[in-house]
């Protein structure tokens, strides 16, 4: 397999490929963004694009998006998201860990290009794309948005009174979405997550979490990548030669997800 055909395996499906924030999870090739937002009912602030200071832990990340969760805190308040996708199917719960005065924010948006329109009713959001499909997202709250909702994109927003479900592309409850959930979470510890025995066994459960997360799409060179840190990704200008450890998510020949890690320089 070339470079090109590497490409284009991995640019699939749901994952956190927008290095603006943690808590967007994008559909490639379709490039529909889902972005979780919070607003302090209380002071008004609003916080949409969750970067390294709000992280209160990383939990495991699947290379190919399937599982994900992560702890972040924000006003002094702790909230979990976890999400699994298959193909185009896409599920999150996001749950506060303590009582929260916050409204959630589910916001839909066409990145980087994309042709098409997001419509955002009370119950659901619709995204049609110029290639006539039509993804539709459904929250377990209905709409209410806050005095002076500060959200600029088709989204729902509700006061956050216990864990939430957002789906796309199908509907569950909440036992419904925990057990889908669990069972991609049991996938990936079972057969995906990279694992050794002796005192470091962890460490590289560790470093297969921590290239995924940082593993995002740049839209102007059209490719997958793995900088050091997203967080130096941000506005940084492709033109610059800059060395970067690029670790490329891999298929083993019994078709799971490993990584190869190699040194190459971005111009």
């Amino acid at each position: 397999m070339n470079e090109r055909q590497l490409q284009n395996s991995l640019k699939q499906g749901w994952n956190t490929w927008d290095v603006r924030s943690l808590t967007t999870h994008v559909l490639l090739p379709d490039r529909l963004a889902l972005r979780f937002a919070l607003m302090d009912a209380l002071t008004r602030s609003y916080m949409a694009d969750f970067g390294w200071p709000e992280v209160e832990r990383f939990g495991p990340h699947a290379t190919d998006g399937s599982y994900t969760c992560i702890d972040l805190k924000y006003s002094g308040h702790g909230i979990r998201v976890e999400t699994a996708a298959h193909n185009d199917k896409f599920v999150a719960i996001v749950t506060p860990r303590s009582k929260m005065p916050f409204y959630l924010h589910v916001e839909a948006s066409l990145l980087w290009g994309a042709q098409g329109a997001v419509k955002a009713s009370r119950k659901t959001i619709e995204a049609q794309m110029s290639t006539g499909r039509i993804h539709t997202v459904a929250v377990s709250g209905k709409h209410s948005p806050p005095p002076g909702d500060p959200s600029l994109q088709p989204h729902i927003a509700f006061h956050m009174r216990g864990p939430a479900v957002v789906c796309c592309n199908t509907r569950m409850s909440f036992a419904q979405a925990r057990k889908f959930i669990a069972n991609k979470r049991e996938t990936y510890l079972a057969d995906v997550a990279l694992r050794a025995d002796g005192g470091l066994g962890e460490a590289l459960e560790a470093l297969q979490a921590t290239v995924a997360w940082n593993t995002i799409y740049d839209p102007i060179t059209n490719r997958v990548m793995t900088p050091v840190t997203r967080m130096w990704a941000r506005g940084c200008r492709p033109a610059i030669s800059t060395l970067w450890r690029r670790a490329y998510p891999i298929r083993t020949e019994r078709g799971r997800w490993s990584i190869g890690i190699c040194l190459t320089r971005q111009r």
